[in-house]
């Protein structure tokens, strides 16, 4: 298993560091060299631990009273460092200027949480927002796709626009079968990068999941037809469980698009 070092999408100063972070969820293989085993949820890393990614769709999602919840990736390295000295190295750039660059880390892990699911429903035209001011989309900048095929061969897309990306079927994959296809979505600051080499930040690594919008529609609608319609919230609340238990979850900015569309909720 490639060796892989930790990168936490975090802004947090070092004095408020934990020394210790509960594992909440764990996708793919990440190995406790101190456990001498693969991570599950309900294990605790200190700050002092290395952790082995094996391969670049692998992370955890840890939380801490601190810091609350975190989702860790893996990015290419040879050389495993404590977990200290990662958040260090990983939030010194951060406090820097950022105009440059045009991130903000904090909002880039909250669209990362949005879809940090195995299974991803995508609903209408599978459409992202994004908040260009947090996330630049202005060329070179861009968002990349790619699956493998049935020969095992890489296919990149670009999905990004002016202002968001689409998850729908023809912009992942063309024309051909995306019913049980897994895709990695990643941003790059340059699309000029070689995204085999260098490869971007990860914002979703999951199998997408498109069904009858139209029965599901009904459903919903049948759903909350005694719900307080005054408390917006708790109806959104309620839809996102019944999706999570009867299909997916559905990333937050498209299933409100999707509502609204379907004059379900406003």
């Amino acid at each position: 298993m490639a060796t892989i070092v930790l990168l936490m999408w975090a802004s947090v100063c070092m004095a408020q560091t934990p020394s210790q972070y509960h594992v909440v969820r764990v996708v793919g293989a990440v190995e406790s060299p101190a456990l001498k085993r693969q991570l599950k949820t309900g294990d605790v890393i200190q700050s002092k631990d290395q952790l082995k990614f094996g391969n670049k769709e692998s992370y955890i999602i840890v939380n801490s009273p601190q810091t609350g919840r975190k989702r860790i990736s893996g990015v290419p390295d040879s050389s495993p460092r404590e977990f200290l000295q990662l958040l260090q190295s990983f939030v010194q750039p951060e406090l820097k200027s950022t105009a440059s660059r045009s991130i903000s880390l904090q909002y880039l892990e909250t669209l990362q949480n949005s879809m940090a699911f195995d299974t991803l429903l995508i609903l209408g035209n599978g459409f992202i927002p994004v908040n260009t001011e947090k996330l630049s989309l202005v060329s070179p900048a861009i968002i990349r796709a790619w699956h493998y095929d049935v020969q095992r061969k890489i296919h990149y897309t670009k999905i990004s626009g002016a202002t968001g990306f689409s998850l729908n079927g023809p912009s992942l994959f063309g024309e051909g079968d995306f019913t049980t296809r897994k895709v990695v979505v990643e941003y790059f600051e340059d699309e000029k990068e070689d995204p085999v080499f260098s490869p971007g930040m990860l914002l979703g690594a999951f199998v997408p999941m498109y069904i009858s919008e139209e029965g599901l529609a009904f459903e919903i609608r049948a759903l909350i037809s005694t719900s307080d319609k005054t408390k917006p919230k708790a109806v959104l609340t309620e839809i996102n469980a019944y999706l999570r238990d009867e299909y997916a979850p559905a990333q937050e900015d498209n299933l409100k698009a999707w509502l609204k569309e379907q004059k379900i909720l406003d």
